[in-house]
């Protein structure tokens, strides 16, 4: 399964627009992730692509972008779901401890392989902060220990763009979707892509 991974789009819809209709079809992805940190309400983008979409909240969304989400059936806080025989669950950025305990209840023992999570887990390459302090949720690095994920696609710290693992689990920050970033992923080999698109045209608040 080859997955286009996005995050941080923060008002930048014109550009999600790119990323989920023009982007994921040159690229002939099976699956599109977005790890949150929408800040706009246009559900009609999210029902762009071919393929299926999974979507968390960031902490700079609101309930209006829940409801968004919640409406173009993507949104994936606390959820476990089977996409193609693949299971993914999520971890939003509006009630992160809510949602971890769930995934915890649901998701324990069955074999997950992807975690949508919007903050990063703590201590790690994907998590540090401009000065160097890490600045993930120790809640997310749990719940990956416990459910052991073979994936783990966050984002949240824009300048931590990269690749790390906890335990087995790897774990992609993509940079944020507002300066062009994103993520290819390969789910059976774990090989990931990490690349930009140009934004001249394209970076647009539509």
């Amino acid at each position: 399964m080859k997955i286009l991974h996005v995050s941080d789009v923060h008002g930048m819809s014109g550009l999600l627009r790119y990323a989920l209709e023009s982007l994921s079809a040159e690229l002939g992805v099976d699956l599109i992730v977005i790890s949150g940190d929408f800040e706009f309400y246009d559900e009609s983008i999210l029902s762009l692509p071919r393929v299926p979409v999974v979507a968390v909240t960031g902490n700079m969304d609101d309930q209006g972008v829940a409801v968004m989400l919640d409406r173009a059936g993507v949104r994936l806080d606390g959820k476990v779901t089977n996409i193609r025989g693949v299971i993914v669950c999520g971890i939003g950025g509006l009630s992160t401890t809510k949602d971890a305990v769930a995934v915890l209840s649901s998701a324990s023992g069955k074999g997950v392989d992807i975690l949508v999570s919007h903050y990063p887990p703590k201590g790690t390459a994907v998590d540090l902060s401009y000065r160097g302090v890490h600045i993930g949720k120790e809640i997310i690095r749990d719940v990956i220990l416990e459910v052991k994920p073979r994936l783990c696609l966050c984002g949240h710290v824009h300048e931590s763009r990269r690749i790390d693992r906890v335990g087995s689990t790897l774990v992609v920050n993509p940079g944020p979707l507002s300066r062009g970033y994103y993520a290819l992923v390969d789910l059976n080999s774990l090989t990931v892509f990490l690349d930009e698109v140009r934004l001249i045209g394209r970076a647009t608040r539509s």
